[in-house]
């Protein structure tokens, strides 16, 4: 596997955004791992992901009809929408961290062992 942790900016990037910096994470599954920061821009909020094996466990259907039908949102279409989701991540979230509490914990040190595994693969070969 290879890195790519290189990226080109332009003049007008850096007038517009400041300075900017690459950042580069951990590989975990993927290689491509690397991101820009500006100077004026924060991270912002942590981002939801979801998990497509979500869809093969009978009650998240539940989950997720309850979720939507249980909020009371007034407003113009767009809106509605925007805030019903807001609900529905919390609500998954929720749900997710009561069936699967601690899955972060468990796959960070998962990473852990794979990563010295990689390394001794490396001094090895």
């Amino acid at each position: 596997m290879s890195r790519i942790d290189r990226v080109l900016l332009s003049l007008e990037w850096s007038h517009l955004w400041g300075e900017t910096s690459l950042w580069v994470l951990p590989r975990d599954v993927s290689d491509h791992c690397s991101f820009v920061k500006s100077g004026r821009v924060g991270l912002g909020p942590k981002h939801f992901r979801f998990n497509n094996f979500w869809l093969k466990i009978r009650e998240f259907k539940g989950v997720v009809e309850e979720a939507w039908r249980g909020q009371n949102v007034n407003g113009w279409m767009s809106f509605v929408l925007k805030e019903k989701l807001k609900g529905l991540k919390v609500k998954i979230k929720e749900w997710n961290k009561k069936v699967y509490g601690g899955m972060e914990e468990r796959v960070e040190n998962l990473m852990v062992g794979i990563r010295g595994l990689m390394k001794r693969g490396r001094k090895v070969g």
